[in-house]
């Protein structure tokens, strides 16, 4: 039986389903940024604001990070999920937790996937065909890799990122890789220019706790733009970027598990 995405029929084909998914995860932000323009809270421009020259020796981002990093999985302090999101889960649905704070973007998402957590880090560390099976996403490029104390690996990823016409990031992202763990840690390459003033994310897979064979994913991000925004659109990037981010890997890695059963 294919679980139920929150709102559409367990009975319709996956591939139709997550579709759907992407496709309601990007009017969401594109109705946001309606909303926005038509409120007048948020003027539409491709400019970012006018920032001061960088200073002699700065990292070409203009700063080593604005925003608290996140530690390899388990999430440390998470709280116990509630009889209803255990119910959500048991239902297939997606598990989203998003603080509200006006000058970021920060969320948690929680998804049972029917793949073991080998399989679904196969999944994430697949770069290079990012481009083929990520929502919006037009350019996955590795340009660094390298070997870590403990078994952890570092890569570097360029990736680009369309959300509506006119509206993308280009980013630089910094992997770390913990194989073993079941877990990966990224953030800005603060070496090189990016699109946002900082983002940050954390993947955590563990065993499903009751089934054999399945996982439970946690995914964070917290994000903050070089744009002036409001905090609903900050809310909608981030619910977006958590539901579509956790639909993709669902999906392959489901099919992933498929193929070696």
């Amino acid at each position: 039986k294919v679980p139920e995405v929150v709102g559409f029929s367990s009975h319709a084909p996956l591939e139709k389903t997550f579709a759907m998914t992407r496709c309601r995860s990007r009017l969401l932000v594109v109705l946001a940024l309606a909303a926005c323009a038509a409120l007048g809270l948020w003027q539409v421009s491709s400019k970012p604001q006018e920032e001061a020259p960088l200073e002699p020796g700065a990292p070409a981002q203009g700063h080593r990070g604005t925003l608290p990093a996140f530690k390899l999985g388990p999430i440390e302090h998470l709280k116990a999920l509630s009889a209803s999101e255990e119910q959500t889960l048991e239902d297939g649905k997606l598990v989203l937790r998003q603080e509200e704070d006006p000058t970021r973007g920060k969320g948690l998402a929680i998804r049972d996937m029917a793949a073991t957590p080998d399989e679904v880090m196969e999944e994430l560390l697949d770069f290079s065909n990012y481009k083929k099976k990520v929502a919006m996403c037009s350019k996955s490029v590795v340009y660094g890799t390298k070997k870590l104390k403990g078994g952890k690996e570092q890569v570097k990823v360029e990736m680009s990122s369309t959300i509506i016409p006119g509206f993308s990031f280009n980013c630089f992202f910094d992997h770390t890789v913990d194989r073993k763990g079941h877990s990966m840690i990224w953030s800005l390459d603060y070496d090189r220019r990016s699109d946002v003033d900082d983002i940050k994310g954390m993947w955590y897979v563990a065993p499903h706790p009751t089934k054999e064979g399945w996982s439970r994913v946690y995914y964070q991000i917290d994000m903050r733009l070089r744009y002036r925004v409001p905090g609903v659109l900050y809310r909608a990037l981030s619910r977006s970027s958590l539901s579509s981010a956790v639909s993709w890997v669902k999906d392959y890695s489901e099919k992933r598990a498929e193929k070696h059963r």
